[in-house]
């Protein structure tokens, strides 16, 4: 039986979840930016004295690699990293943008309507990936200006569900689109769903290289030289 620790501290949410196979057993969601250096490790504790499996039990580890905060990602990635290489257990890596479309798939699946997921990315951008109804990525967009050819041309060509905190800022530059949508612009828990995802990973043992897995930046990180 694979026992599945799940973080995400890849946006200003801090998730924290455990797996059974594809059983959700317990989950932490906190909507608090800002504390996730403070509060992950906190968060795994409790999410197994919740499920009652001690941690050398746990048989993988899996992190949301982004798109998404520089620091929230690099907390995330050094923590599970650390637990991977101390219990000698194998970590997945999903894309944030993917694992929060999962979620929406019984809705999608429902409408037969594929998923627009998507992140805010600052000023006129967003991180984007449309995904069909079963959950499967169809095409990473990547960081996107908008408004965006590939945004347009998928907007006016399917009824669409447009979700996560960069939905509305997607309408504000796509007004009207001619075919039907809906609008999901707040993501409660972003791992709540990722039980099917997470079996298809192990099963094609998709494990990560500890030495040479990096978050997903997607935008390249600028460091600048201080003047003082």
């Amino acid at each position: 039986m694979n026992s599945v620790l799940v973080l995400d501290t890849s946006t200003s949410i801090c998730a924290v979840a455990i797996y059974q196979n594809q059983n959700l057993l317990s989950t932490i969601c906190l909507h608090q930016p800002n504390v996730h250096s403070e509060k992950a490790a906190l968060l795994i504790d409790q999410v197994l004295n919740i499920s009652k499996i001690p941690v050398q039990q746990l048989t993988h580890l899996a992190i949301a690699k982004g798109p998404g905060s520089y620091t929230g990602l690099r907390i995330g990635f050094a923590l599970l990293k650390s637990m991977s290489y101390a219990l000698k257990i194998p970590i997945l890596g999903f894309s944030t943008l993917l694992g929060q479309a999962q979620s929406f798939v019984p809705i999608a699946q429902q409408m037969k309507y594929p998923i627009l997921s998507c992140l805010d990315a600052g000023r006129n951008e967003v991180y984007a990936a449309f995904i069909d109804n079963q959950g499967n990525l169809l095409h990473d967009l990547g960081a996107c200006v908008l408004p965006h050819p590939d945004i347009k041309k998928i907007l006016t060509t399917h009824s669409t569900l447009i979700i996560g905190n960069g939905a509305n800022k997607i309408l504000e530059h796509h007004p009207s689109p001619p075919y039907k949508y809906l609008l999901f612009p707040y993501i409660e828990n972003p791992i709540a769903n990722l039980g099917y995802l997470l079996e298809k990973k192990i099963a094609y043992q998709e494990y990560q290289n500890l030495i040479t897995f990096e978050p997903d930046y997607i935008k390249p990180v600028h460091i600048t030289i201080s003047k003082k």
